[in-house]
């Protein structure tokens, strides 16, 4: 990959390739700790191999329930993993740069590997670029002009309350 023609990176992050995903966690991340998280399931993969469709779960219990077998000391360890791989990812970002990173998605897959446990693996970090569907725009936007600077910050073109 980083020998192609028009590659500038130096580097390719790569991971392991995991055998069974019951769904995934698109977490929204601002100023490091998780806001809200969007759960899909693959619905539908071509003979190539690839995800064509997901399904959205309406709430976490939702999702939990029906593509977790309901198994809430399973979901929690799922849960926890999250937000320790989070605050890693968090971590590793503020080492890449000085400036926090205001807003990130870091999807997660997620199984239930035995009753009470899970296995989760992150599979993207995306910055800035991300689909936000699953969580207000505004809240995200509203995270980015808060890290410009106190000229711009929302409390500040609020006013008063």
């Amino acid at each position: 990959l980083a020998t192609q023609p028009g590659y500038t990176n130096d580097c390719v992050y790569v991971q392991q390739r995991v055998q069974r995903v019951d769904l995934e966690a698109r977490c929204f991340v601002l100023r490091g700790e998780v806001v809200g998280t969007l759960f899909t399931r693959f619905a539908r993969i071509d003979n190539s191999g690839y995800v064509r469709d997901y399904q959205k779960a309406h709430t976490e219990d939702e999702a939990m329930r029906d593509w977790f077998y309901n198994d809430q000391p399973a979901w929690q360890d799922a849960m926890r993993q999250i937000q320790v791989l989070t605050k890693r990812w968090h971590t590793w970002m503020l080492a890449q740069s000085a400036e926090p990173t205001a807003s990130v998605r870091i999807d997660y897959m997620l199984e239930r590997s035995a009753p009470g446990k899970a296995d989760v693996w992150t599979g993207e970090v995306g910055e800035q670029g991300y689909s936000m569907g699953g969580i207000d725009p505004v809240r995200v936007f509203d995270a980015v002009l808060d890290s410009i600077s106190p000229e711009v910050q929302r409390a500040q073109r609020e006013g008063p309350a």
